[in-house]
């Protein structure tokens, strides 16, 4: 898988190994997910992915990004957002997919802060998006009709345990 890298962080000289180690955390993510059957929307694979190398939540940068895409699967991460601020995180996703509303997409925002819980099915969706960094996730309209509940989500939440623990290994020195 090609990595796209974009914003102001992205002519670092560490920027591309970053990113590449960022996206192979991505997979794996979404390897988790697709083996519990928790999300419908990766089956086909993550579509185009792109590594969004900034400090601050740039609406202007990623939605002019997606607006070139022709891709029916999109994910952008933000490994330099906040790690903390899940809910800044979901109103900026939110801002976003209000901007680009004509392209017929469904989001979703995940994050390593968000919380749920495994007590109702609308809770455990929180924890499935525990992701190990900050993406936005942009899928046709049509295949949201196809969502389903999640079921028990406590056997993956070791895997999800493990990759942000990896994460949290990862280093980039222009993001410090």
């Amino acid at each position: 898988m090609e990595v796209e890298i974009i914003g102001p962080l992205a002519p670092y000289a560490g920027a591309p190994s970053f990113s590449r180690a960022v996206v192979d955390l991505l997979v794996r993510y979404a390897g988790i997910v697709e083996r519990a059957g928790l999300c419908p929307y990766i089956r086909g694979g993550l579509g185009e992915v792109v590594v969004v190398l900034d400090h601050a939540l740039d609406e202007d940068l990623v939605a002019a990004r997606i607006a070139t895409s022709a891709a029916p699967v999109l994910h952008l991460v933000f490994p330099c957002a906040p790690r903390e601020a899940s809910r800044a995180f979901e109103r900026f996703c939110n801002a976003v997919a209000t901007r680009v509303a004509g392209r017929g997409s469904v989001h979703a925002a995940f994050h390593p802060a968000m919380t749920g819980g495994n007590d109702d099915p609308d809770r455990r969706v929180g924890l499935v998006r525990r992701a190990p960094d900050p993406f936005l996730q942009l899928v046709p309209g049509e295949l949201a009709a196809a969502h389903r509940p999640l079921g028990d989500v406590e056997p993956v939440l070791a895997e999800l345990a493990a990759l942000h623990a990896a994460r949290n290994a990862l280093t980039f020195g222009a993001a410090a």
